[in-house]
């Protein structure tokens, strides 16, 4: 807009405003590790504290790591990029269910994901039994169930502050708190219904 447009150029004009502009648009790259850093970290501290433990890499999920980022951010690449933070749930048939918030990102999609988690399952046969169990059922290839966290964060379009996104909030430490737990408590609500309904159906 031509009205923000000319307010920008009045903010820059003052004082020293153009100098830290140029600093902050050098270390734009730098803002963005540190935020996505802060925010796993952050995430996997509530969850800890709630009795979870992170999951370590392994053939269906790939934990969140400062070389993950790094090629996320600061190279350039072609090929997807996921990457989060795994736990074990519940059971199913004696084997572990597991959660996975996850950043999704493959260039060669029109639109790249907000996170998400859910229920990863690459096991078609498994994939089928456990997808009636969750709410408002969603799946496919590598999911039995996923969802978008709320309020939406989406790493891969940072400055993307539309369509609800509150990426840029996580800047601020106060409001990456309010977030985290946000998104904490959307996350252990979906435990507590897939718990139920996996207990019930034992």
């Amino acid at each position: 807009m031509a009205e923000e447009k000319a307010e920008v150029l009045n903010v820059l004009r003052e004082g020293a405003n153009a100098k830290w502009a140029h600093k902050i648009v050098a270390n734009w790259n730098h803002l963005r590790w540190h935020t996505e850093w802060d925010y796993w970290n952050a995430l996997e501290k509530r969850a800890s504290d709630a009795g979870f433990t992170s999951l370590p890499d392994d053939d269906v999920k790939v934990k969140y790591d400062a070389k993950k980022l790094n090629s996320a951010i600061h190279a350039k690449r072609k090929k997807p990029m996921w990457y989060g933070l795994g736990f074990n749930i519940a059971e199913y048939k004696n084997k572990p269910v597991r959660l996975q918030i996850e950043r999704a990102s493959n260039p060669s999609w029109n639109i790249e994901r907000n996170v998400i988690f859910g229920i990863p399952e690459t096991d078609e046969t498994r994939r089928n039994e456990l997808a009636p169990y969750f709410p408002d059922r969603n799946s496919n290839q590598w999911w039995a169930y996923f969802t978008d966290l709320i309020p939406a964060i989406n790493f891969e379009k940072f400055s993307d502050m539309t369509v609800g996104r509150r990426t840029l909030d996580l800047c601020n430490p106060t409001k990456r708190e309010e977030i985290v737990e946000a998104h904490w408590q959307q996350i252990k609500n979906f435990i507590d219904v897939v718990r139920a309904k996996l207990g019930a159906n034992a």
